[in-house]
């Protein structure tokens, strides 16, 4: 997970092609496998914003189909990465409303679990959603924020 967190930072093509061919879903890998498939989701609904392709939004769609299967047996680790998914989602496709809903909720449920590591990572992904809706001032406090 942390090989593909660096690629993901420095070359995100790379991450995501690391990610599809390393995912597992059966026994002992499962674990890195639904971080995988988060992780694989995060990057197709930033492709999709990107490039604008269908294909994006439909391949991170298999991320969040994944990530609802697997909240219904682990609800309390898996669903805020499953609301940061549905926010990047919506934001994929210009739903502001839908949107800020998941991240709120992502964020509070993550601060309510005392999960450091996704607030953190829900408060960096709202702050640059504010940031794509130009709202420099909020984005900004956002991502300081997250690294409180």
């Amino acid at each position: 997970m942390i090989y593909l967190y660096n690629v993901w930072k420095r070359d995100i093509k790379s991450a995501y092609n690391f990610a599809k061919k390393h995912t597992c879903t059966k026994g002992a890998g499962l674990l890195n496998g639904i971080m995988v498939f988060f992780y694989k989701g995060l990057m197709a609904f930033y492709f999709a914003r990107s490039k604008g392709e269908r294909e994006w939004i439909d391949e991170g769609l298999k991320s969040v189909s994944a990530l609802e299967s697997w909240c219904k047996r682990y609800n309390w680790n898996y669903e805020i990465k499953y609301f940061i998914l549905l926010a990047e989602y919506y934001s994929s496709l210009g739903d502001v409303k839908n949107s800020m809903e998941y991240y709120v909720k992502a964020i509070q449920l993550a601060r309510n679990h005392r999960f450091h590591h996704e607030e953190g990572l829900s408060l960096e992904l709202f702050g640059y959603f504010h940031l794509r809706l130009c709202d420099v001032c909020r984005g900004r406090e956002l991502i300081r924020e997250s690294c409180i």
